[in-house]
């Protein structure tokens, strides 16, 4: 048992210098993430408050439902390129897109909580 406590002690140390040294999650998916309250709500999905399991860092988690997606015209691409320039941009106005994923009903962007 004490070991076990041990590892899952390191394993926090090595996302946590993982996540400071390069600015965001190491390959997330949604059960690395506590989710929390709803932050906002839009037209496409909501934003809710979420946390990091292992290294409990707060995070805002965006859902887009998929199915709204699909019957809306061009709003894939538009999710896509959202994804692409939230990537490349890093400014301190900037809100920061740390991690994305997608689940069966949402594509979900994990991003800087502010």
């Amino acid at each position: 048992m004490q070991e076990y406590k041990r590892d899952i002690v390191n394993l926090k140390k090595n996302i946590n210098a993982y996540f400071h040294k390069y600015k965001e999650m190491q390959g997330s998916s949604a059960s690395f993430y506590r989710i929390g309250r709803v932050l906002g709500r839009g037209a496409f999905g909501k934003v809710n408050l979420a946390c990091h399991k292992v290294t409990e860092h707060l995070v805002a988690v965006k859902a887009l439902e998929k199915k709204v997606l699909d019957n809306e015209k061009n709003t894939k691409k538009r999710v896509m390129q959202e994804i692409a320039i939230l990537k490349q941009s890093n400014h301190h106005n900037v809100v920061r897109l740390y991690d994305s994923f997608e689940t069966n009903k949402h594509i979900c962007f994990v991003m800087e909580l502010c």
